[in-house]
């Protein structure tokens, strides 16, 4: 296994953090960036990159009347051909709204929605099985979430559901992948207190939880527990990435997410003020260490993962 940097050309999106990118197509011929953090702002910009040609050029929508706020902390998910964007940091507060950008008519559509809607978070995780978009835990400046969403996009309709089994504690900045037609893999996050390195999948069928016990394999030790890291599902494959390295950018966003809501909800705060500031994410990036990635063999023995090679530099 090895790293290569190909040569781009384009228009390249500008520095951010906490901004999206998700693949279009049966080969994510396309990728999307949407909004993050600057640094000093909070950005709604759209750039794409044809990554048959590595060209970078910026996505103007025919109709953004209903354009999402700036934000960042969200989730993008795709389904045919639109991206359904929900939730995240606005700077100003936390959101719960739920857009889409139809990528054949080129415009942005708030949706009318029905059911139980999410409460306003950032840093939670999404995927889409057929037509229902799952939102996964996230959390706000007081409150950690360990809460189960379904958003129904051919009823516009959102619930809540119940699950069973050995559910996972609440957490943001986890990640989630889809397991064939029927498993979400979650990996990782933070509970408020500590980064995590727990594995749990949810069986769709039953909504039943199982914690996977994940051991180390040729050799090589199971990820540390991290937050804000990214994870893709190849094939079989679980690839778990997260470069941790002292990131002033990052720092700034986490304060930029919560800054207001920051003020309003001082006196609802749960914890001590060392413990808050342990488990303040800004701290939390301060923490520098190596270039980690694992691969996880998802060939599943039913709920059985297990490292198949580990690289550092």
């Amino acid at each position: 296994m090895s790293w290569s940097r190909p040569s781009v050309t384009g228009v390249t999106p500008s520095s951010r953090c906490a901004h999206t990118f998700t693949g279009v197509g049966t080969r994510h011929e396309r990728a999307y960036v949407f909004g993050g953090w600057s640094g000093k702002q909070m950005l709604a910009d759209i750039h794409v990159l044809n990554t048959d040609t590595m060209t970078w050029s910026e996505a103007v929508p025919a109709d953004t009347t209903e354009a999402p706020l700036p934000r960042g902390g969200h989730t993008v998910c795709e389904f045919e051909r639109r991206l359904y964007v929900f939730g995240g940091g606005s700077g100003a507060h936390f959101v719960n709204d739920l857009h889409v950008l139809d990528l054949a008519a080129s415009c942005w559509r708030q949706l009318r929605v029905a059911g139980t809607i999410p409460s306003p978070r950032s840093r939670h995780a999404a995927a889409f099985v057929g037509s229902l978009m799952y939102v996964l835990f996230g959390g706000d400046d007081t409150r950690v979430y360990d809460d189960v969403h379904v958003f129904d996009v051919l009823n516009n309709t959102w619930r809540r559901v119940d699950t069973i089994g050995d559910r996972p504690c609440a957490r943001w900045g986890h990640s989630v992948c889809v397991l064939g037609n029927d498993k979400l893999v979650v990996f990782g996050g933070h509970d408020g207190e500590r980064m995590l390195n727990d594995v749990h999948v949810l069986t769709l069928s039953t909504m039943a939880w199982t914690r996977v016990p994940v051991a180390g394999g040729l050799g090589a030790p199971r990820p540390a527990a991290r937050a804000g890291h990214t994870a893709t599902r190849v094939g079989t494959t679980i690839v778990v990435f997260w470069r941790r390295r002292r990131r002033p950018v990052a720092q700034r966003l986490l304060a930029a997410l919560a800054r207001s809501d920051n003020r309003r909800r001082r006196p609802r705060r749960r914890h001590s003020d060392e413990r808050r500031r342990q488990a303040d994410p800004r701290h939390v990036a301060r923490r520098s260490g190596a270039v980690a990635q694992r691969v996880w063999n998802a060939r599943a023995t039913r709920h059985s993962l297990c490292a198949l090679e580990s690289c550092r530099g």
